[in-house]
């Protein structure tokens, strides 16, 4: 029975014996050597393609029941969407302009109010019943004319102030040049000290020179 088959070379079709099978011989188109197939090699190649037969996931063999693998797309994770979510939080919260502002709400005087005074009081007057607290032009503390210490904490000194003195009144003489944060600071300690009556008043400036 002769054997059949094709050149690899240049794919021209050989009619040969089947007594060379397993040999090699040259092709008459191309010259090229090809070997000689065996005719149980060319049976398995010209065996038609049968699909795999799978069984039922679900179906019960003997005493084994097979189950369905679990795949990516049964069971999504949120993992990496959950860290992307803070990661942009923390973006956010970091990156965002927050900023705490202290103001000082100092009410006009109503001049119909009872009690109200009409004839400006000389700061030498307010001496007698009131801490005065003085605010230089390069933020310097000074109370009762003894400047504050870099180190010193101003809650405690108007607190020592106040039980030497007995005065619980506090006059702020605060500079034109000075910041508004150092004026903030006195208005604080003053009220962490329970300070009964804060006035203020402004020296320097364009008017005084």
């Amino acid at each position: 029975m002769p054997i059949k088959f094709r050149c690899a070379h240049c794919g021209k079709k050989i009619k040969i014996t089947s007594r060379a099978a397993g040999r090699n011989v040259n092709c008459p188109k191309c010259g090229d050597t090809a070997r000689v197939p065996s005719p149980n090699s060319l049976k398995r190649a010209n065996k038609p393609y049968q699909p795999h037969q799978y069984l039922d996931t679900e179906a019960e063999v003997g005493d084994f029941q097979l189950r369905k693998r679990a795949t990516s797309e049964d069971d999504l994770d949120l993992t990496p969407m959950v860290d992307v979510t803070f990661q942009l939080l923390i973006f956010f919260i970091l990156t965002a302009s927050m900023s705490l502002q202290k103001a000082i709400a100092v009410p006009p005087p109503d001049p119909q109010r009872e009690g109200a005074q009409s004839t400006p009081i000389s700061l030498e007057d307010l001496e007698v019943d009131s801490i005065i607290v003085e605010i230089q032009a390069d933020n310097t503390i000074i109370v009762d004319d003894e400047p504050l210490a870099a180190d010193s904490n101003l809650a405690e000194m108007l607190q020592q102030s106040m039980d030497s003195s007995g005065r619980h009144e506090m006059v702020i003489n605060a500079h034109a040049d000075s910041f508004h944060e150092t004026t903030v600071t006195v208005f604080d300690a003053a009220n962490e000290v329970g300070m009964q009556k804060i006035r203020m008043t402004t020296t320097g400036g364009e008017d005084d020179e």
